[in-house]
């Protein structure tokens, strides 16, 4: 959330009058007013584990937001490189999701989402990432199934490109827009561009539904 699609929507979530707590090795942009900030290093086992005894003094938890992930630039497949980057993405919030069930924190009714990618599909990411991306979207259909009877609603958004603050297309919009341009005709729908605020809207849409509905492709 120090970043990024987390960041954007942290903001906009804070403006609606919102409690946000947000999850980030380090302060990047500017700090939003009003949000508590818990600055771990989730690789990080010691870390790790601090952050979970802070997250316990919030007491309820109504919506969780995962925004980690990425590939790490690696291009290899090996299992050292899948495990790192599966870790990433998917191992953290597992972890994450255990505790917090374990310890009641999340509450009935509650929303969790995710965000995997359209690479998972057409394989246009680095491949351990492609992978991972499959795994979390699988992980999130399963645990749909396992959080119905408090009902719980888990949704995993799988966009393709998206500007958002700081993010690698947002500087590339900055630094090559020719080579912006050409990718997210490529790969988005129509051409058209993406940004955070279209991923907060569709959290709202879901979060308004109340339903699962699990993966949701957004291109």
């Amino acid at each position: 959330g120090t970043s990024g699609i987390g960041y954007d929507i942290s903001k906009k979530f804070v403006s609606l009058k919102n409690n946000v707590t947000v999850i980030g090795r380090k302060i990047i942009h500017p700090k939003i007013p009003s949000v508590n900030y818990l600055l771990y290093n989730l690789a990080n086992n010691i870390q790790f584990t601090a952050s979970l005894r802070k997250l316990e003094k919030i007491k309820k938890i109504n919506t969780i937001i995962y925004c980690i992930g990425g590939s790490l630039g690696l291009n290899d497949l090996s299992y050292d490189v899948y495990f790192k980057v599966w870790n990433l993405n998917v191992g953290i919030p597992i972890k994450i999701n255990d505790y917090l069930i374990k310890k009641k924190l999340i509450s009935k009714k509650s929303h969790i989402f995710f965000f995997s990618s359209m690479a998972a599909s057409d394989l246009s990411g680095k491949p351990a990432y492609n992978i991972a991306n499959a795994s979390l979207e699988s992980y999130a259909e399963n645990l749909t199934k396992f959080l119905q009877r408090d009902k719980i609603f888990v949704n995993c958004i799988k966009p393709s490109i998206v500007t958002a603050t700081g993010n690698n297309w947002y500087k590339c919009k900055k630094e090559n827009p020719k080579k912006f341009n050409y990718y997210i005709k490529k790969f988005n729908r129509k051409g058209l561009e993406i940004n955070s605020m279209h991923i907060f809207n569709k959290i709202i849409i879901l979060m308004n539904k109340k339903k699962q509905t699990s993966v949701i492709k957004y291109v």
